[in-house]
């Protein structure tokens, strides 16, 4: 399998964008707890404007990390079969993450409504929400074949409980749906990075 499918197939095992820069509106509900959405709360309702930005972003380090599981998956299997020299493959071995981060950006800052990237910003920074991103990269390399350098962490009963309320948001319906690779620019720009980069390393087609 090529470079860029594998890497096709390591964002469909995933499926999470990354933050762009933009403005929400964390609104204190009634009946207590707080949400957040693109327009100013209702009149009477507590309000404090969130700017979100994709520096430090739980979503850009999860994204990246996805990405760069399947570039260096791929030249691994690639140079033990001989079609990439060794040279190339040690060089794709040393990238890191970060540098999927302007393409994903690129693609993804509107995907997403700025509430529900602050929801989905929210739970990835959280424990929980870390420990899942962990099993995530974990199941992207069983996906592409090879075994995971870390074992999948186990969750708790309160942790499996707080995903699946992530998942039950907008946010993270959105983010499961696979539609959303499909109706996104995400996998061509992740797939032109990845020639960019193997072309850093001295690879051409």
């Amino acid at each position: 399998m090529k470079v860029t499918k594998r890497i096709q197939l390591a964002i469909m095992v995933a499926c999470f964008p990354v933050a762009a820069h933009a403005t929400a509106y964390k609104c204190s509900l009634p009946g207590g707890g707080t949400t957040y959405q693109d327009t100013p709360c209702q009149t009477g309702v507590a309000q404090q404007a969130v700017s979100l930005t994709n520096s430090s972003s739980a979503l850009v380090t999860l994204m990246a990390d996805v990405a760069m599981v399947g570039l260096h998956t791929a030249a691994r299997q690639q140079q033990r079969l001989g079609k990439i020299p060794d040279a190339v493959a040690g060089c794709l071995a040393t990238l890191k993450g970060t540098q999927f981060d302007e393409a994903a950006q690129r693609a993804l800052s509107s995907s997403m409504s700025a509430g529900d990237l602050q929801t989905a910003n929210t739970f990835f920074s959280s424990p929980s929400g870390r420990k899942f991103g962990k099993f995530i990269v974990s199941q992207v390399y069983i996906k592409l074949g090879e075994p995971s350098p870390d074992s999948a962490p186990a969750m708790t009963g309160k942790e499996t409980s707080d995903v699946q309320r992530f998942i039950g948001t907008g946010a993270g319906q959105f983010l499961v749906s696979q539609n959303f690779i499909a109706n996104s620019e995400l996998a061509p720009a992740i797939g032109a990075r990845v020639e960019e980069l193997k072309k850093s390393c001295g690879m051409h087609r």
